[in-house]
């Protein structure tokens, strides 16, 4: 009897495994057609896989000992502009310009990053390309030359696909005081150094600013218009801020370097006194009480229609710089 028990008891565990892996297929297969099947608004909660955003290889040919490998994508009209504050890589602010391309790409270590994203991350700084450029002049790979414009020194590196023109130098501003410019142009087409933006204000736009009131979130300044050279309307386009005694940008609270995203587009009324309100609070949030300095830059909004056949040296935008201070 016992053994006939026994028998029986091992076939009803057969069965019973038998079954549960029966139903395990069935589970299985059950959750295979449901991912087929997911709906379109159960797909979205799905993580998508990172990708990288530059390519992994730079398109152009390069010479095998080229030290800087970078490429650039021409468009016409192209304009753009970032800044970065003093870091690990470089001692103090750097500028970093665009003229008529984009996508611009360097190769750092095997990898390829965007430029812009390059240097954010302190992959590779403005003096780091310099050197490469230095080096591949040397070796052939590219001309190079200097200009110098208002007292500013431009060393122009000159590549077959593109033209780099870096600056470092000290800027002698109207009221006497003296800003380091470090900064790189990188241009598709030859960049004229005698025309375009120009930092150091040298034509008379009869404008002038006075800080009438200033806080932790903004500031107000009186602008006065009174005649002036300039050809068509003045329009207060961009801004950002310095820490005066650090001499070094400050850090956005987005993170981000692109200040072409910030532009006020304020127009300067002719022969007017008028008030401007610049708010940062969406930029920089509150400030901290210390000295500051604005870099304003204003824009001469012309028809190039107006313009005599004769005229060819004049300015399109000019900087001021304007300090003020935070109380505590």
């Amino acid at each position: 009897m016992n053994h006939t028990d026994s028998r029986h008891t091992r076939h009803i565990y057969a069965i019973v495994l038998v079954v549960l892996a029966l139903l395990l297929g069935v589970c299985a297969a059950f959750i295979v057609k449901s991912g087929d099947s997911v709906s379109p608004a159960e797909q979205a909660l799905i993580p998508a896989e990172v990708t990288v955003t530059a390519p992994e290889k730079l398109t152009v040919s390069l010479h095998g000992n080229q030290s800087l490998r970078m490429e650039a994508e021409a468009e016409d009209g192209a304009e753009h502009t970032a800044i970065f504050p003093a870091g690990s890589e470089s001692d103090c602010r750097t500028e970093l310009h665009y003229v008529d391309v984009c996508n611009v790409r360097v190769e750092v270590d095997g990898t390829v990053y965007y430029l812009e994203d390059a240097m954010r991350e302190e992959r590779i700084s403005l003096e780091q390309i310099y050197a490469y450029s230095r080096i591949d002049a040397r070796l052939g790979y590219c001309e190079t030359f200097t200009k110098v414009r208002n007292g500013l020194t431009f060393l122009v590196f000159r590549y077959p696909e593109y033209e780099l023109r870096f600056t470092y130098d000290y800027d002698s501003l109207p009221d006497g005081e003296h800003r380091l410019v470090n900064e790189l142009y990188i241009s598709k087409n030859r960049y004229d150094v005698n025309s375009g933006d120009n930092r150091v204000v040298q034509e008379d736009w009869g404008v002038t600013f006075e800080v009438r009131e200033v806080n932790s979130s903004s500031i107000t300044l009186r602008c006065t218009q009174s005649g002036g050279q300039q050809l068509g309307e003045l329009v207060v386009d961009l801004f950002f801020i310095d820490s005066a005694q650090e001499e070094a940008s400050l850090p956005r609270l987005d993170g981000d370097t692109d200040i072409d995203s910030y532009q006020p587009r304020t127009i300067i009324s002719r022969d007017t006194v008028s008030e401007i309100t610049l708010d940062w609070t969406e930029i920089y949030g509150e400030l901290s009480p210390g000295d500051y300095l604005m870099s304003l830059r204003v824009t001469d909004a012309y028809d190039p229609a107006d313009t005599h056949p004769v005229m060819s040296k004049f300015e399109s935008r000019q900087s001021y710089t304007i300090a003020f201070a935070v109380s505590g």
